[in-house]
């Protein structure tokens, strides 16, 4: 496919830093948009605590409100303030990343993003997306965290050059200081109905890995192979494209998701679980193929 067109926009405005909460004032506490203010005076039946911290647009998120009032039982003791989101903000890839998308068409899987401060789920989080390597498309320039503190977003892979089968981009997501990236590969279609790279699965044989103790590890238990199939390099190695299990608790790949190599293999360390029984699972390739029903038999 030959024609350009270009989907998205490419821009995004910088993003500020978070400002201070203002202080309470009279009985109950007070505070800005970004900081939590603080708690109200302490006298009989004091007032309520200060509120909680929001979260500026790319700034840091404000610290909660201090608790207001007199130690003591009610009336005496005010109520706490409520916190906003506190502690040092993470940003972690849920899934999505290392995906092999056609051009000009949206990843078959959305990007999803984890926040957390201190270590808890944070909702309200406003992230800002923007492609900082190579060509492509985001559907949206800023998320909003939901109540178990993910996002997601959609990414478009754009134009592939006619002397090339593939290009990649990095995704950067970032809220304040915290930032994290995404891997992506573009891949060349053809002139045709879009044609996919081939992805191969070398093992197990017969998708059957055998039986296996729980709780064990199967080294290149599972082996995918993937190669271009448009472009000027038809068989050549796809790198860099995510190899990962779809499958009951604590079956997976060790380190959950596998790249493929230079040579287009992907060698996954099957982890078996703990759970006894016959079971099945599902090997998900790039975000575009998937070989399911493959069967697996845990012993004690």
């Amino acid at each position: 496919m030959r024609s350009i067109v270009f989907l998205g926009v490419f821009t995004l405005a910088g993003c500020g830093s978070a400002g201070g909460g203002g202080a309470g004032s009279g009985p109950d506490g007070g505070g800005g948009p970004s900081g939590g203010g603080a708690g109200g005076s302490i006298s009989p039946g004091g007032g309520t605590g200060g509120g909680g911290g929001g979260t500026a647009i790319g700034g840091s998120a404000g610290a909660g409100g201090a608790g207001g009032g007199a130690a003591g039982s009610p009336p005496l003791g005010g109520a706490p303030g409520s916190g906003g989101v506190s502690g040092a903000l993470t940003l972690e890839v849920v899934s999505g990343s290392h995906q092999m998308v056609p051009e000009m068409y949206p990843a078959g899987e959305p990007m999803v993003l984890q926040a957390r401060a201190g270590g808890v789920p944070a909702a309200g989080v406003t992230l800002a997306w923007k492609i900082t390597d190579g060509w492509a498309s985001i559907g949206k320039l800023e998320t909003v965290t939901d109540a178990n503190g993910r996002s997601e977003n959609t990414f478009i892979g754009n134009y592939v050059p006619p002397n090339v089968s593939f290009t990649k981009q990095k995704v950067t997501i970032t809220a304040g200081a915290a930032s994290t990236e995404l891997g992506m590969t573009t891949c060349d279609t053809g002139t045709g109905a879009p044609t996919m790279p081939l992805a191969v699965l070398e093992a197990p044989e017969l998708k059957n890995v055998g039986s296996a103790k729980a709780g064990s590890t199967l080294p290149g238990a599972v082996q995918i192979r993937v190669v271009n199939q448009a472009g000027p390099y038809v068989g050549s190695a796809l790198p860099g494209i995510g190899v990962r299990i779809d499958g009951p608790p604590g079956v997976r790949c060790k380190g959950d998701v596998v790249l493929t190599d230079d040579k287009g293999l992907a060698s996954c360390d099957l982890e078996v679980g703990q759970k006894p029984g016959s079971l099945s699972f599902s090997v998900k390739v790039g975000g575009a193929v998937k070989y399911d029903g493959v069967q697996l038999n845990v012993t004690p």
